[in-house]
């Protein structure tokens, strides 16, 4: 039993120590959010709203002024908007084809006139 409390204690600390306590409450938040707004609103527009960054939760903005607080030397990262859609301005350019060879010039198999050896080669 000793040895069970031990060990927990030691994960305890080394999560702190790492700062996955900010992950893991981190995650909760986008969960409760995700439920919350799942319910009055379409499943895109909930995953949308959950992870833009524009509408953090109470425990969002917690979380971040915990990282802040914690780390003040460290800037917390940037939240970033994932775009899945690539949107060209021009479409590509294609170098034109190369000017066509004279007639006369003609590919190398056209040349190639001399028929097999007979009789074809044995395998030994």
């Amino acid at each position: 039993m000793r040895s069970r409390w031990s060990n927990l204690l030691s994960v305890t600390v080394l999560v702190i120590a790492l700062g996955l306590h900010w992950t893991l409450l981190q995650s909760v938040a986008w969960i409760s959010m995700f439920s919350r707004l799942a319910t009055t609103t379409s499943l895109t527009t909930a995953i949308s709203k959950t992870f833009d960054g524009t509408n953090p939760c109470s425990l969002c903005l917690a979380v971040e002024k915990g990282k802040r607080a914690q780390n003040p030397t460290k800037t917390v990262a940037p939240v970033y908007q994932l775009d899945l859609f690539l949107v060209q301005s021009q479409p590509p350019h294609f170098p034109t084809a190369s000017p066509q060879a004279p007639c006369d010039q003609r590919p190398s198999w056209h040349a190639r006139t001399a028929s097999p050896a007979l009789p074809p080669p044995r395998c030994a």
